[in-house]
């Protein structure tokens, strides 16, 4: 289980680190998707980080987009169940983004 708290007092941390720069998001996705998949896909954890990561402006949507959509091969290790375990939170994310194109 995720102790949101904990993640909410290290953002400030992870803000600072990652900068906004969008190379630096996508390897922090990716981290978590590597993180997840040693850890065997705990139920909804990393939907749960996403979701604050997000809210807390820590990455932006296009940084998630841009993990969903990476062919890489080198970077496919556990990916397909990663992005089954937060297909509700991209299906948000692009309606969030259709929503401010449509404004």
């Amino acid at each position: 289980q995720l102790g949101s708290e904990q993640l909410r007092k290290r953002n400030p941390m992870l803000r600072k680190y990652i900068e906004n720069n969008s190379v630096l998001e996508g390897e922090a996705l990716l981290a978590l998707q590597y993180l997840m998949h040693r850890l065997e896909h705990p139920n909804k954890l990393l939907h749960s980080i996403f979701e604050i990561l997000y809210e807390d402006d820590i990455i932006g949507d296009e940084a998630f987009l841009s993990w969903e959509t990476n062919s890489d091969p080198a970077k496919q290790e556990g990916k397909g169940v990663a992005l089954k375990s937060c297909t509700q939170f991209l299906i948000f994310i692009k309606e969030a983004e259709a929503d401010s194109d449509n404004e």
